[in-house]
């Protein structure tokens, strides 16, 4: 072998592994919405997975999801699919905004899906906190959400408004990434 840079001080140097240091807590405005609450928002609709047509990403303990929610052609109900692999109990939701002028986010109401992809249960108003945009990177905000011990699948759809996000301009397209945090 020959002498190098290791895996120890790359990760330090970008900044790797710096969820495991923080504390996970929940956002004050937290609110879980039971599968009854579901099925009046939804129309009675409690299963998502059969009919998806989208490539369904997965999200593990080691590796981070990254989604790019588009505005559909159609007036029609639109919603991102991730499956969840191995035990995650707490994850991590950043959205980025579109633009710097003027930011839009996409925000959206979490339901967690069991092996079928029916509705266990839901979770808004987990937002946690915001970052100001840099040099590298638009502005974002970041929220921490705690899953479910059936969950398989997580079902994001957008939100109009949020309860923990009265100031800010929410969209049905952007940029979402998930990190699972324990």
């Amino acid at each position: 072998r020959k002498k190098g840079v290791s895996r120890a001080v790359l990760d330090k140097f970008l900044n790797r592994n710096q969820t495991a240091q923080v504390p996970i807590a929940l956002s004050g405005t937290y609110m879980r919405l039971s599968a009854q609450d579901l099925s009046v928002a939804f129309e009675n609709d409690r299963c998502f997975l059969s009919g998806y047509k989208k490539n369904i990403k997965t999200l593990s303990p080691i590796k981070e999801v990254g989604l790019w929610p588009t505005q559909p052609l159609k007036e029609k109900f639109e919603y991102e699919l991730v499956k969840l692999e191995g035990t995650i109990e707490y994850a991590q939701i950043d959205s980025y905004a579109k633009t710097q002028a003027q930011p839009t986010y996409y925000w959206p109401l979490i339901v967690f899906l069991d092996q079928n992809g029916c509705a266990l249960e839901g979770v808004s108003g987990f937002k946690n906190s915001t970052q100001q945009a840099t040099f590298l990177q638009h502005a974002a905000i970041q929220g921490v959400i705690k899953v479910p011990a059936q969950t398989r699948y997580m079902m994001m759809t957008p939100l109009a408004s949020a309860i923990d996000m009265p100031e800010q301009a929410l969209s049905n397209q952007g940029q979402i990434k998930l990190t699972a945090l324990k």
